[in-house]
C-alpha cells in the first residue's frame, strides 16, 4: 500500500507519520486521526495530507485498506535485500539527511576517541564500525558487553563520540549504558530504525534509517535489515576522512554541540 513514488513526495512531518505507521500498523488500524497525530508528534492536518498523498479520499478509507493488508499477512513475507536498499536510498537520503551526516562527521573529526556500543547483532556491527574507522586513522574502541562498568575507571568522555546502536531503541541495557556514557560526558549518537523511541530521545543526536521492521518467531527474533547501518558507518568514516584533510577553524571543537 506504500509506493516509493508516493512516499518520496512526503514532507519531513509526513514521513514521521509514515515511520510510525510502519512500526505500529496494528495500532494505527484502530486509531482516530487525533490519536495518530499525537503518537507521531504531528498534527491532524498532517495525517490527513499524508493519507491524501497516498491516494485515499479519507482516513477511514486508509484504515480499511490497512486492515485488509494486515489480514493478508498471516505468513510473513521476507523483504528482499534489494528492496531494502532501494527503499532506504529513495526515501531517507534527502539533502537534509546528508547535511546531518556532514555535521556528525565534523563531531567525529574533533573527537579524541570514537566509541561504538551495541548488543547482539548491533554489537557485531559496533565491532565492524570500530575496525572500519580505524582504517581511516581514527582512534576507536567497541563495547558489546551490556554491563560494562564505565564508571569504574575514574575517567570522563568529554572528547568522545559514542555511537549507540539499537534497531528498536527500547532495549533496557542499551538505554542504561547510553545514559551512563552521557553522564560521563560522552556525545551520544544513536542509530535506530525510528526517531520515536527512548534511546533517540536521550541522545545528543539520532540518525534513523526508517525501513520496514521484520521479525520471526512471533516477533521474538528481529531480522530488520542492517544494510543501512553499514552504509551509514562507511559513509561517515569517509566524510570524516575527507574533512580531516581540509584545514578547519581551531575554534570548532566537539564541545560545540547543537
Amino acid at each position: 500500500m506504500f509506493h516509493y513514488k508516493d512516499v518520496s513526495s512526503l514532507t519531513e512531518a509526513e514521513k514521521s507519520v509514515y515511520s510510525y505507521i510502519l512500526i505500529h500498523k496494528e495500532k494505527v488500524a484502530y486509531m482516530r486521526v487525533r490519536e495518530l497525530a499525537d503518537a507521531s508528534h504531528t498534527s491532524p492536518a498532517t495525517v490527513l495530507r499524508f493519507t491524501q498523498k497516498l491516494g485515499y479520499e479519507s482516513f477511514v478509507e486508509f484504515k480499511l485498506d490497512l486492515k485488509k493488508e494486515l489480514q493478508k499477512q498471516t505468513t510473513p513475507r521476507l523483504i528482499d535485500s534489494k528492496e531494502v536498499v532501494e527503499s532506504f536510498f529513495s526515501r531517507t537520503l534527502t539533502d537534509q539527511y546528508e547535511e546531518e551526516l556532514e555535521e556528525v562527521a565534523e563531531q567525529i573529526s574533533d573527537a579524541e576517541l570514537v566509541m561504538f556500543f551495541g548488543i547482539g547483532t548491533s554489537g557485531i556491527l559496533a565491532e565492524y564500525a570500530s575496525r572500519w574507522f580505524s582504517n581511516f586513522g581514527k582512534q576507536t574502541m567497541y563495547i558489546k558487553d551490556p554491563f560494562y562498568p564505565f564508571e569504574q575507571f575514574g575517567k570522563t568522555y568529554e572528547q568522545t563520540v559514542v555511537f549507540v546502536l539499537s534497531v528498536s531503541g527500547e532495549t533496557t541495557q542499551t538505554i542504561e549504558q547510553a545514559q551512563r556514557l552521557k553522564e560521563l560526558g560522552g556525545y551520544i549518537v544513536s542509530i535506530t530504525n525510528s526517531s520515536y523511541n527512548t534511546l533517540a530521545r536521550i541522545s545528543d543526536r539520532n540518525i534513523a534509517y526508517h525501513i520496514a521492521p521484520e521479525t520471526l518467531g512471533d516477533g521474538q527474533i528481529n531480522i530488520t535489515s542492517q544494510l543501512p547501518v553499514l552504509y551509514l558507518f562507511e559513509t561517515l568514516a569517509k566524510k570524516h576522512y575527507a574533512q580531516s584533510e581540509t584545514p578547519r577553524s581551531e575554534t570548532e571543537t566537539i564541545s560545540n554541540r547543537p
